[in-house]
């Protein structure tokens, strides 16, 4: 993620209170925790923008949905937590004006958790799988124009313009 940081905040802060975390036209500010959007502040509501600032610290990382239910709800408390995690994006989403069809920012990762990336797909949106048999590929328009005319030549079409 391009995300450009400004320190803001008095020596002794810890440094998530000091940075202002920018990605598009947002910036969220960890200490202050407010998110904004072109200088206007977003509504968002504590929990959803917990895990936001959970994310964009992890940023571009996997962060688990147990990792979200013990860093935003903590150890021993009792949710129904695949709903409580589920409404916090869905709200991320909607203060963001991401679309989990088409993201810009935040991806599922299904059945795991979430990540957050700006603008675009991530190159490998699901590292895990890579090791097994599934494996995502990224292929631009003169891949596909290569693949076509070998797959043309290999079955014997005349390869045409």
């Amino acid at each position: 993620m391009t995300c450009s940081r400004k320190l803001a905040g008095a020596a002794g802060l810890s440094m998530m209170a000091k940075e202002i975390i920018r990605f598009g036209e947002f910036e969220l500010d960890p200490g202050a925790f407010e998110l904004r959007r072109g200088g206007s502040l977003v509504r968002l509501e504590r929990i959803p923008l917990e895990l936001l600032i959970l994310l964009t610290e992890k940023r571009g990382q996997l962060v688990t949905r147990e990792q979200i239910l013990e860093r935003i709800w903590g150890k021993g408390v009792f949710v129904d937590a695949d709903n409580s995690i589920n409404t916090a994006v869905r709200k991320i989403r909607v203060a963001l004006q991401d679309n989990s069809e088409s993201p810009r920012f935040v991806f599922t990762v299904p059945a795991k958790g979430y990540r957050i990336v700006e603008g675009r797909r991530p190159r490998h949106p699901h590292p895990e799988r890579s090791q097994g048999r599934v494996r995502e590929i990224t292929v631009d328009s003169c891949d596909l124009l290569q693949i076509n005319v070998v797959s043309a030549l290999l079955i014997g079409l005349p390869a045409t313009w």
